[in-house]
């Protein structure tokens, strides 16, 4: 987990997007990209690109304050990952470890859910992201909710 190696290139697209479980379900929050967006109706880990001279954390406050009205305290890095679309790409998936999405808004989403991360990989059409970073944010999840599990019980 963490940078795997992959150094951000001065020409490279840098985008970052945030991973919020919940420990007691084990679900993932995920949006559904816009029908008319590039890639569109594909589900995501919601973020958006860094700009230029940005803290990539302070980057994915806004991106979650702007596209889903979520404040936001985020974590440690996850994942990056490097990928060629149109250009060259790197996104860094990051742990969210406070957000109150009581009230989200799909503000640039078609639709918003908590999904259990099996699931979207075998049955959702997901972005290019989500599986480059698939495998790390398993292991993430796995970690997490074995960490929280014996406090949950307690909490009972």
């Amino acid at each position: 987990m963490g940078t795997n190696g992959i150094v951000i290139q001065p020409d490279d697209i840098h985008v970052v997007c945030g991973v919020l479980l919940n420990r007691e379900t084990g679900h993932v929050f995920m949006g559904l990209r816009r029908s008319e967006a590039i890639r569109p109706s594909l589900w995501e880990f919601p973020g958006g690109k860094v700009d230029a001279g940005e803290d990539p954390r302070a980057a994915l406050r806004r991106e979650w304050r702007e596209e889903l009205a979520i404040d936001t305290v985020v974590g440690s890095l996850v994942s990056r990952a490097r990928f060629e679309l149109e250009r060259t790409y790197v996104a860094d998936l990051y742990a969210i470890h406070r957000a109150d999405t009581r009230h989200p808004q799909a503000l640039d989403h078609d639709d918003l859910a908590w999904v259990e991360l099996g699931y979207a990989v075998k049955h959702m059409p997901c972005s290019p992201g989500f599986y480059l970073h698939y495998q790390d944010v398993l292991k993430w999840v796995t970690e997490q909710v074995k960490c929280w599990a014996p406090v949950l019980a307690g909490a009972r």
